[in-house]
Parts: C-alpha cells; structure tokens; sequence
C-alpha cells in the first residue's frame, strides 16, 4: 500500500499510546507500535531520549528505564501547557516537546510500515486535561 492513500489517527493517553490509519471507505485499522515481543498496537507513554538523540518509545523506553532512569519521562502528558521543564538525561523539555518527540515516533514508524507519510494526522488528547 502506497502512503497518502491514508491519514494517520494517533490517541495519546496519560498512560498508553496507540494509532490506527484511516483508508477512504474503509473501517480505521489499528496499527502495531512496539517491535518484537513489545509489539502491540498500544504501548505505554513512556519515552526514552539517549544520549545520541535516538527516542524510544512504550515498553521499550520502560525496558530502558532500568539502566539508565535519568533518560526515562512519564507523565508528560498531563503536563502539556506547563511552562516548568521537564529534565531528560540532563536536557530540559517541555511536556509539549516530549510530546512531539512521541507523535514524530509514531508517524516515522508507521509510515515505514505502510511505505509512505499520511495524507494528514490527527493527534487527541485525553479527556481529563487540566487546566493548562
């Protein structure tokens, strides 16, 4: 299937993460996030920022969490609009950069998946969102 025959659906929860692709006149398709045994179409928000850049996101930023903690965030959802960074590996983010760091993970693995970018991207947000 070629890319932008679809949009790209991403549901950011507090504590999961999960997307699905939108074909016309056809149901939206769930699609597996993760890699290997941590394959599945909902994976936990948790990310990880190595040293190098490199995001890791869901089980296997969890998995991770146990060498190295300090590049591990969670909670950063609730957080979006708060202007107090957040400190991953030494480096201050912002909740909504964290965020972002999450959505681009999301859309560069799906479009490798699916041989191409979506035609566009629609990105929710939990219902319980505070105040900022």
């Amino acid at each position: 299937m070629r890319g932008m025959d679809y949009w790209l659906g991403i549901d950011v929860g507090s504590t999961c993460i999960s997307a699905a692709v939108c074909r016309a006149g056809l149901p939206p398709e769930p699609v597996t996030l993760g890699s290997g045994e941590a394959a599945s179409v909902v994976v936990s928000s948790a990310v990880c920022v190595g040293a190098d850049g490199d995001v890791v996101v869901g089980e296997a930023a969890e998995a991770r969490a146990e060498g190295d903690p300090d590049r591990v965030v969670r909670g950063f959802v609730g957080r979006v609009g708060d202007e107090v960074p957040m400190v991953v590996g030494g480096v201050p983010y912002s909740a909504a950069g964290v965020l972002a760091l999450v959505v681009r993970w999301v859309v560069d693995r799906v479009a490798v998946g699916v041989g191409g970018p979506a035609a566009g991207v629609v990105v929710t947000h939990p219902v319980g969102w505070g105040a900022y």
